[in-house]
């Protein structure tokens, strides 16, 4: 969708000013409704896009994002997380999510005023300005959780979407506490309520990444056309939507070619690995399982070819890539590891057994790929 939303020419107000110049950064916006509890929208930014200090700008363009698609479609409780793909001051681009998600309704379903998410947005946004003070925002993307029934959404126009912008600035930023957002209970899923007793054990349980790819077999050569990656903290429980999911055709809109899509699969994982060893200031694991005959093949190859500020140091054990360590310098920020070393079998069984609230493996529409 490219929503084209009216700027301001002649209102020398703040509240003008603010609305036009965020009109005047957006390229396009874009949505989909991948299931009926799920929203995804974003916004591309022009050159030069904003920078990620200009919180009012980054603010207002995530509430016309939530006015134009998440608040018309809602019937009962909802709530979004942020994501941003930012481009750093030397030249690479990375993604990550702002935080835990916001609610956008009580638990009850009753919307929460818009000034308040509003504030919400703010102090998140705020958080990382102060990180990455001086860098670039090219896309702002939301993802709307919801239960009930998605309501059929109307076209909202500019003058619409203006009124509901302009009283959120003129009511200024309201006093709020912390809010945690509640579990979606969209899915008739049971899970465990307890683990059987470990015997009391002095190592501590470090948390750590499993990862898949996905591949289509052209000219002989495996080509990577869907991946995703879900951090695991020993003790706690985990849930599908903690799954980070990379598909090639989520990027058709932005490239043309197969090939690049196919890279630019991988490229997000390793940046999304990197943005979480970031985020939990130590080195992690990584287990793809059968890693060392298949999944690190494809890794290796594409870190020496598109990561090239990354040292690779790989570990060869009976003739077969063992571990697959990534280096910054002399600093170590990820290794990989084939988990079927440590649990044999196939993976369908493994899930089975180890996570059945989360089901099978499942598998990806290969047949919607377009080469």
């Amino acid at each position: 969708m490219n929503h084209k939303m009216m700027a301001y020419t002649t209102d020398s107000s703040t509240t003008g000013q603010l609305l036009n110049r965020l009109y005047k950064k957006i390229e396009r916006t874009t949505h989909q409704d991948p299931h009926l509890g799920l929203i995804i929208a974003s916004h591309h930014f022009i050159e030069p896009p904003p920078l990620v200090n200009e919180i009012d700008l980054l603010c207002l363009a995530t509430m016309s994002l939530l006015i134009q698609f998440a608040y018309p479609s809602l019937s009962g409780y909802g709530k979004f997380t942020i994501s941003f793909t930012m481009k750093r001051s030397y030249g690479e681009e990375i993604s990550f999510t702002l935080g835990p998600a916001i609610p956008l309704t009580d638990p009850d379903g009753q919307l929460i005023p818009m000034s308040e998410v509003y504030a919400h947005i703010s102090r998140s946004i705020m958080k990382y300005a102060e990180i990455y003070n001086g860098d670039y925002i090219v896309r702002l993307m939301i993802r709307v959780y919801m239960e009930g029934k998605k309501m059929d959404r109307p076209a909202l126009s500019s003058e619409e979407i203006d009124r509901s912008l302009s009283s959120i600035i003129q009511a200024g930023l309201s006093e709020i506490e912390p809010i945690t957002a509640r579990e979606i209970r969209n899915r008739n899923r049971s899970y465990p309520t307890h683990i059987t007793a470990l015997k009391p054990c002095r190592t501590e349980l470090k948390p750590f990444i499993v990862a898949d790819t996905e591949t289509l077999l052209i000219d002989n050569v495996h080509k990577p056309y869907a991946a995703g990656l879900l951090m695991v903290r020993p003790g706690e429980q985990i849930y599908d939507i903690l799954i980070d999911s990379y598909f090639s055709e989520d990027y058709s809109i932005i490239l043309d070619s197969f090939e690049e899509r196919s890279t630019k699969v991988l490229y997000d994982l390793v940046l999304r690995i990197s943005t979480i060893v970031r985020q939990e200031q130590s080195p992690l694991t990584i287990y793809f399982h059968n890693f060392s005959r298949f999944d690190g093949i494809l890794l290796l190859k594409h870190l020496a070819c598109h990561h090239k500020s990354y040292k690779l140091k790989p570990l060869m054990r009976n003739h077969r890539l063992y571990e697959l360590a990534v280096y910054s310098g002399t600093k170590m920020l990820f290794r990989f590891r084939d988990s079927f070393n440590l649990l044999p079998g196939k993976l369908a069984s493994l899930a089975k057994n180890l996570c059945p609230g989360l089901g099978p493996k499942g598998s990806i529409a290969y047949d919607e790929v377009t080469l």
